[in-house]
């Protein structure tokens, strides 16, 4: 079954935001993010059953060498992207302003 992809519009805001602070860290570090956000996004388009699901048709990926999160929700054909977030923050708060509370 093809799948309809879209990504929320917070989701780009996310990214950058993570990359400009990787960047304060270590210079070209952003580089090595983007590409790892974009294999867990393949992986994720290619099997996104295969990914916890946190709270109805939510799932979250998880980018190990980061340790951010990349959350999506699952309806039928569409895969949404909802947005990055690094593993330390109040994830479940985070969460909830994106899809609403639990």
């Amino acid at each position: 079954m093809a799948r309809v992809v879209v990504f929320a519009p917070e989701f780009d805001m996310d990214v950058d935001e993570a990359i400009a602070w990787l960047e304060t860290k270590v210079s070209g570090l952003g580089d090595a993010f983007i590409a790892a956000v974009e294999h867990v996004i393949s992986e994720v388009v290619d099997h996104p059953e295969a990914f916890r699901e946190v709270r109805p048709m939510v799932h979250r990926a998880i980018i190990r060498k980061y340790r951010y999160l990349v959350f999506f929700r699952l309806r039928g054909d569409m895969l949404q992207f909802l947005g990055v977030v690094h593993g330390t923050r109040e994830v479940d708060l985070w969460l909830d302003s994106r899809v609403g509370p639990k």
